[in-house]
């Protein structure tokens, strides 16, 4: 159905009717504990087209259990809208609500609406798409006298503002202080969205004094709320409990073009905790942050996690009777999704210097660079220097390069994988130095072979990676399909190229793919 103007509305009678087709997509926040179908069961279609201007929308549905995600792109090559996806969780026959979706000028949208649960046989859906209420913060000094204007808005008062009207939060450049940080308020009734002016360039510091942000549960009402940040630095966060610099608890909470660094937590997640819920980092970078507990740079428990050309680096995790995760760390998830994503040179002090992963229903790692982090300071038993897979029910890794993670202090004793008896680990097309317990057959696999990268570094990217040097067994290694090929890399680079001049364009293994001869003039890293 075509949206032809703003403010829309629609009732669609009957939808058991509606056909279901390959490429509808999976939705991501989908909370799949009760959840017995595909999600396309019952999908229904809206479709936008943006004027010149940008807008920022919300979308109501209503009439029964829904689960409601916004795409860009075309049918079987569908896109996500970072923080345009929600479902309200486990109450049976309410809607789904999204609130200030930022839509591009002069852009296609699809909009996808699936049934959850409990479907009765004559449901109709109730659908609305209106412009949002937009608050705009015009200084950066921090304050909450109870105004918000035009002339005089402080982020503070902006967030404050959000709850009594929710919508979309916009922030200019500049260094806004928020000591004691953010909260979103206790019963905040329909999430929203944050857009800075630019990674670095919008920058909320808490100076030490709380976590910079703080989203609510709901769980009177069981109602799951979407949080979306989108081209901002958050900073200096500190807690003695879990999330350093942004904690959720029972949300779904979207990272696009964020920069999560030098926060601490004397429990899970220096950076980022989400406690029952689900949590996506689209080309984001989690940097510099410490946790006690698990999770140096993240901790995601119980629901969806999605990781897409994103780095984590120089985080730091664990006291000895902590289980770890330097980088990252997720327990109990539906869904992990791991694209493209580096995740390089952390630090546990127990278990798992990379990623720590366990209790998993469905793992999938693909062009993935674990690389050169460390472990087992306090702990001699520990394991899993770049990744550990505790007990799961399935893990696949494809396209990815393990290398160069050791024990700290000690680089000749290495530990790239290692994992638990209890699980099903399916290894195709990667690079594993070091396999360790790891079940990574060489039929199918390059193993015990140095990948010959680059340092940590920016090689034409917004963010760090490493970058195969001349003659790296990575290029044009990986899956000759192209079946479990990342469509592009950590920079956005299309994939694949024939990075090493054969005439045959080929997936490389690990976050970056190497251009073919003519298009690079340095591949060493050195300009």
């Amino acid at each position: 159905m075509a949206i032809t103007e703003l403010p829309f509305s629609a009732t669609v009678p009957d939808v058991t009717t509606a056909s279901t087709d390959d490429t509808d997509p999976d939705i991501f926040c989908w909370w799949q504990s009760f959840h017995p179908a595909n999600p396309g069961d019952y999908g229904l279609w809206f479709g936008f087209v943006t004027g010149d201007t940008d807008e920022y929308v919300d979308i109501d549905t209503g009439g029964y259990d829904t689960a409601l995600a916004v795409y860009e792109g075309e049918p079987g090559a569908f896109v996500d809208v970072p923080g345009g996806c929600n479902d309200d969780g486990l109450r049976i026959g309410s809607g789904s609500i999204l609130r200030g979706v930022k839509l591009s000028a002069n852009t296609a949208y699809s909009i996808f609406v699936a049934a959850y649960v409990f479907v009765a046989d004559d449901a109709s859906l109730e659908f609305s798409m209106s412009r949002s209420a937009v608050h705009r913060v015009t200084k950066t000094e921090d304050g909450d006298d109870g105004q918000c204007d035009e002339t005089d808005c402080s982020l503070r008062e902006a967030v404050n503002r959000s709850i009594a009207e929710p919508g979309a939060i916009v922030v200019p450049a500049g260094r806004y202080l928020v000591p004691g940080g953010l909260d979103f308020g206790a019963h905040h009734p329909g999430g929203m969205n944050l857009y800075g002016a630019g990674m670095g360039e919008t920058v909320i510091d808490a100076s030490a004094d709380g976590r910079v942000m703080t989203f609510p549960s709901q769980d009177d009402t069981l109602q799951i709320l979407t949080w979306g940040l989108h081209d901002l630095t958050l900073t200096n966060g500190s807690t003695a409990e879990s999330g350093g610099a942004v904690f959720a608890y029972h949300g779904y909470v979207a990272f696009e073009r964020v920069a999560v660094t030098d926060s601490v937590a004397s429990g899970n997640g220096g950076g980022v905790a989400v406690h029952f819920g689900a949590a996506s980092f689209i080309r984001s970078l989690v940097a510099g942050n410490r946790a006690a507990g698990m999770g140096g740079g993240a901790y995601v428990q119980r629901y969806n996690l999605e990781v897409r050309e994103s780095t984590f680096t120089v985080n730091d995790a664990g006291e000895a009777e902590a289980r770890g995760g330097g980088g990252l760390a997720v327990t109990g998830l539906y869904d992990l999704q791991l694209f493209n994503a580096t995740v390089s040179a952390n630090r546990s002090r127990t278990s798992a210097g990379g990623l720590y992963a366990q209790d998993i229903e469905n793992g999938v790692l693909k062009n993935v660079s674990i690389v050169g982090n460390t472990f087992r300071e306090l702990a001699p038993d520990a394991k899993g220097g770049g990744l550990w897979i505790g007990p799961v029910d399935r893990m696949s890794l494809f396209n990815s390069v393990l290398a160069g993670n050791h024990v700290f202090g000690h680089p000749e004793t290495p530990s790239d994988c290692e994992q638990d008896e209890q699980h099903d680990l399916v290894a195709i097309d990667n690079l594993v130095q070091v396999p360790g317990s790891c079940t990574v057959s060489a039929a199918y696999n390059l193993v015990g072979v140095d990948p010959q990268l680059s340092p940590l570094g920016l090689y034409d990217s917004a963010l760090p990676v490493h970058l195969p040097l001349v003659g790296s067994p990575l290029v044009d290694a990986g899956d000759v399909s192209g079946t479990n090929c990342a469509r592009n890399d950590a920079r956005g680079i299309a994939r694949p190229q024939d990075g090493d001049g054969d005439g045959i364009a080929t997936c490389d293994i690990g976050a970056v793919e190497v251009e073919a001869p003519d298009d690079i003039i340095f591949r060493d890293g050195f300009d």
